[in-house]
């Protein structure tokens, strides 16, 4: 009996011998090759990693072999992992990188298998997340293509760059971020959602695919949506034409404008504004079905606003407006942006019309205790009792709490006109207002005097006209300076 005790307590020391053999924890301690002892305590990995083992880089690691991972890795601040090798994460194992990863062969995630970019991740070939695998990017990425058939996520701090396409076939694609796509955009099929800005210098394609979009979109030439579904609750704006044939489905309750929109056979529905970009009109062509609630270049509100401007109060942002007529009005929602692309809901007031209907003049007021800083971009997104929004203009307001300062400039958008109101300035001061294309080059130039002016406001009319496009207005005031960006229409 004793004999066979010891049998069985030497088989469990074996046992757990060998899987704290297998499981080891690779680690850097100093630059390297990936295959040199040098590199690593207690040694150099293998290119296969096996399951239980991880490997943790804090050094300049080179690729010397192709990477399977059945172990995880991960990539500290400081670590670099580069080369022209392919690095695959299988089920059940991670790569989390806040670091740099750097490679010019294709980076893999198969099903069960993820990765959370951190950092910087950069290939001149592809990242494949296939189906049943997990990308999360935080910080930076670039590839060739990014093809997604499983769920990918970039997130509010991410940007996300391809030098050819992005393609989303039957996969989940959540985009609260930057994307910018050198090519197309292909969804088909695949479920996209977009919170964030989306910049594309070719074509969406959303055959049969589920897009919602309640962010920014800019595409430089076609969206094909043949028997998808488009959901506009943001702001797209395609250069050229729509293809919403074969069954295709737009709605939502923002505007969409593009050149042409071909609807033969396709459905156009919900509260949506259609317009030709630039505000052409119906763009819409080849019939199909429009719903009755569906708008064509509609007004920016229903009601009557007399002004919406925003101040600095102490270290917050008081916002005002006042309406002269009023028809079925519900409510204002308050909506607040760094950038005035992406928008997110700060709070509601609701109409001081018990009814919604007014003739005479309502002023409402909104504290905004929690602005971004530097400059923000605020709208009004108001409601009518039956469900149906629209926008007002927006407006920047600056703020620099060490001088106290605010800047307003409205409209904007505009037609190359605008007024600047400010606060915050004491004594006489030269205010040098300077507007500049989006390369750089100075459009115009003006400056003015705090005593030249009967309020705190003034209008800018620049001595030449102002094609459509972006523009960057900068105000400066002896040291303190910001910089509003102004759409032209």
């Amino acid at each position: 009996m004793l004999g066979m005790a010891k049998i069985i307590t030497t088989a469990i020391f074996l046992f757990f011998l060998t899987f704290n053999l297998k499981a080891v924890v690779y680690t850097t301690v100093a630059n390297g090759a990936w295959n040199a002892g040098a590199t690593w305590s207690p040694s150099a990995p293998p290119c296969n990693l096996p399951a239980g083992s991880s490997i943790v880089i804090n050094h300049f690691v080179t690729l010397t072999c192709n990477i399977i991972l059945n172990g995880s890795m991960t990539i500290n601040a400081g670590g670099r992992l580069t080369g022209n090798r392919t690095i695959t994460v299988n089920s059940g194992t991670s790569i989390s990188n806040s670091g740099l990863i750097s490679t010019t062969t294709n980076i893999n995630v198969n099903s069960g298998g993820s990765i959370t970019n951190n950092g910087t991740m950069t290939t001149t070939a592809d990242i494949n997340v296939n189906s049943g695998g997990t990308y999360t990017n935080n910080g930076t990425v670039t590839a060739l293509d990014f093809n997604n058939q499983g769920t990918t996520t970039n997130s509010v701090t991410g940007t996300l760059n391809t030098t050819d396409d992005l393609d989303n076939q039957n996969g989940t694609f959540t985009n609260n971020g930057n994307l910018n796509i050198a090519d197309d955009l292909k969804n088909d099929p695949g479920n996209f959602t977009n919170n964030g800005v989306i910049v594309v210098t070719n074509d969406i394609d959303n055959q049969d695919g589920t897009f919602i979009n309640n962010g920014g979109i800019s595409v430089a030439d076609d969206l094909d949506n043949q028997g998808g579904t488009w959901t506009e609750n943001g702001n797209t704006s395609v250069t050229n034409t729509i293809d919403n044939t074969g069954g295709g489905t737009i709605t939502g309750t923002a505007q969409l404008c593009a050149s042409t929109i071909d609807n033969a056979g396709g459905v156009i529905s919900g509260s949506i504004d259609i317009c030709g970009c630039g505000g052409s009109g119906n763009p819409i062509i080849g019939g199909g079905s429009v719903g009755g609630s569906v708008t064509f270049c509609s007004p920016t509100l229903p009601v009557e606003l007399k002004y919406f401007s925003g101040n600095v109060c102490e270290k917050n942002i008081c916002l005002n407006w006042s309406t002269l007529t009023e028809i079925n009005n519900d409510r204002f929602v308050l909506e607040r942006s760094f950038d005035a692309l992406v928008f997110e809901k700060i709070g509601e007031i609701k109409s001081k019309s018990v009814t919604g209907n007014s003739t005479s003049e309502l002023s409402y007021d909104f504290m905004d205790y929690n602005p971004i800083g530097s400059y923000s971009y605020y709208r009004l997104h108001q409601f009518d009792f039956d469900g149906k929004g629209k926008y007002s203009p927006t407006i920047s307001v600056f703020l620099e709490s060490k001088r106290n300062v605010s800047f307003v400039v409205y409209p904007n958008p505009n037609k190359g006109e605008f007024t600047v109101d400010f606060s915050g300035i004491e004594n006489n001061h030269e205010i040098a207002i300077t507007i500049v294309d989006m390369v750089g080059k100075i459009i115009y130039e003006t400056v003015v005097y705090q005593d030249d002016i009967l309020s705190n406001s003034f209008k800018i009319i620049p001595n030449i006209a102002l094609p459509s496009g972006k523009y960057l207005v900068r105000m400066k005031i002896e040291s303190v300076s910001h910089t509003v960006k102004m759409l032209v229409e």
